[in-house]
């Protein structure tokens, strides 16, 4: 059986070389314990810039081929393999940073997951099936990434890109990864702003949702920018997964509001803010009525949600946007829905069941790791979804913009009941 390692890549003796001393497998690099020495040392020392400087003396390979040079241009042969880093100072917000680990192992095309030379990141090895479209599968992972709310180190998209040496005694080897197909062929974007008057929202008269998100940013002050950033991305989340706002117009949109502002120190954490705002504002679909402009949350069996999963094979193709409907099996979805009105309908009752989920979840055991409620949710933070939601449904007691909360707090409840 080969081993799907046994490929060569490019060695150097350090990174201020432009020219290989040698080949070496993955399998051989991988392996070998010979700089491991120094790597301690390295992970040892005080600051970052101070270990950035000191992994400068490491040898290098080019994971993703061999190369003549050390430039793109310049590649000889592909290794099949993208290197993907993960850094925990681009990854903060992440309360399971630590075992994001056990989370990459979940994904079959992942083929070596181990910790940084830093010893305060990760780095992944992927296999791809189309080497000619390195860049490409890099967009798709990129993107993938980040619709769960984590941020790859965008130089990776350089094939010529050079890996330090770093070991792990518990990294993950998946000698059976299969290549990713997918890849993500962007669109040339036109420089544009966002247009309030567009035609899509001049039927909502006197309620637009993205104009009400850019007033909140155009009106928060020093110190409270941060936050309301957070909050209007959040808002126009749940209208993306109401299938009321297109996802990149809702990005464009938000990112143009920020442009314009000023003492925005750093635009790059507030698009990674936007980001994550309208990642978990899709967590909460919201739809407008047509008919008195009154804020309306979807239950869970009606709601669609929008995927950007690329299905394409070729580069004709760009990077697609499709509504999925969540099927589900409809004698439980009417069943559902009885029992969410009942709720409604008693609203003496709905203390009781507050009562309850809040002793279950008080004496029961939350992980701290993502957990995948269904196909299209997935709690990243499982300890402050339930006190958000718990809050939530306190506050709108006894009204029908309470049930999906509470369907979601009964769907948790059951999985962790599954649990062993």
């Amino acid at each position: 059986m080969n081993n799907i390692f046994d490929v060569s890549v490019s060695l150097f003796e350090n990174c201020f070389c432009n020219n290989p001393a040698d080949q070496i497998t993955l399998a051989e690099w991988l392996t070998t314990s010979e700089f491991k020495t120094q790597v301690d040392k390295i992970r040892n020392v005080e600051g970052d810039q101070k270990r950035k400087e000191a992994k400068k003396i490491l040898p290098c390979i080019t994971p993703s081929g061999v190369f003549s040079q050390r430039k793109a241009s310049s590649l000889v042969r592909h290794s099949g393999f993208i290197a993907v880093d993960i850094d925990f100072a681009e990854n903060k917000h992440l309360s399971n940073f630590d075992n994001l680990k056990e989370e990459f192992k979940k994904l079959p095309e992942v083929a070596y997951c181990g910790i940084s030379v830093s010893g305060k990141g990760y780095w992944m090895l992927i296999r791809i099936a189309h080497p000619d479209k390195h860049k490409q599968h890099f967009n798709y992972l990129h993107k993938s990434f980040e619709c769960y709310g984590i941020f790859i180190d965008k130089a990776c998209s350089d094939v010529s890109r050079l890996r330090y040496y770093s070991y792990d005694t518990e990294a993950y080897w998946n000698l059976d990864a299969i290549p990713l197909r997918k890849y993500h062929v962007p669109q040339r974007r036109i420089s544009r702003k966002y247009n309030s008057r567009s035609e899509k929202y001049q039927n909502y008269e006197t309620y637009n949702p993205i104009s009400t998100a850019l007033k909140m940013i155009e009106e928060a002050q020093d110190g409270e920018k941060h936050s309301v950033l957070l909050n209007a991305s959040r808002l126009l989340g749940g209208y993306v997964a109401g299938g009321e706002v297109d996802y990149e117009e809702a990005e464009l949109a938000l990112r143009n509001a920020i442009d314009n502002k000023r003492n925005v120190r750093d635009h790059k954490n507030a698009y990674k803010t936007i980001a994550k705002g309208l990642q978990y504002g899709q967590l909460t679909p919201i739809s407008l009525s047509r008919n008195n402009q009154a804020l309306q949350h979807n239950y869970p069996d009606r709601r669609r949600i929008k995927t950007y999963i690329s299905h394409v094979e070729n580069e004709d193709n760009v990077w697609k946007k499709e509504e999925v409907p969540i099927e589900k099996n409809s004698e439980a979805a009417i069943h559902e829905e009885e029992h969410s009105i009942s709720i409604l309908n008693k609203g003496v009752n709905q203390g009781q069941i507050i009562r309850s989920l809040k002793s279950f979840f008080k004496s029961c055991l939350i992980p701290n790791s993502p957990i995948r409620l269904e196909s299209h949710l997935i709690i990243l933070t499982p300890k402050q979804f339930i006190d958000n939601h718990l809050a939530l449904i306190e506050q709108y007691r006894g009204l029908e913009i309470c049930l999906p909360y509470l369907d979601r707090l009964h769907k948790l409840k059951e999985y962790l009941d599954n649990l062993d």
